[in-house]
């Protein structure tokens, strides 16, 4: 699950670096100059990058498949050892903190 996440969160700034360096592009051509041309970029702009993303979604589904990722994920059970003591710990805490707000108002 962590290895989703990073990836995700790594495209989250793949995509953003993309529409930053196309946005960029459109401007210097003056492609927001006038309100006709600022919707029409726009739509290239969107168009562009609907396929910048499905292309690199194909690349990595392809990628998962040839490292033989089939099936569904397995996951361990996580274990804590001190669940018990931590979560006692962690209410008596913010018990602490509530009633010391509480007679500070």
């Amino acid at each position: 699950m962590l290895e989703i996440m990073v990836l995700c969160y790594r495209m989250l700034f793949v995509f953003s670096a993309a529409v930053q360096d196309t946005w960029i592009a459109q401007t210097a051509r003056l492609g927001y100059a006038t309100p006709r041309l600022a919707l029409r970029s726009l739509g290239g702009l969107t168009a562009n990058l609907t396929l910048q993303v499905w292309q690199r979604a194909n690349d990595l589904h392809v990628a998962a498949q040839a490292r033989n990722n089939e099936g569904p994920l397995r996951f361990l059970a996580p274990v804590f050892a001190h669940a018990g003591r931590d979560l006692a710990i962690a209410m008596t805490a913010g018990s602490t903190l509530l009633a010391l707000a509480v007679a500070m108002s």
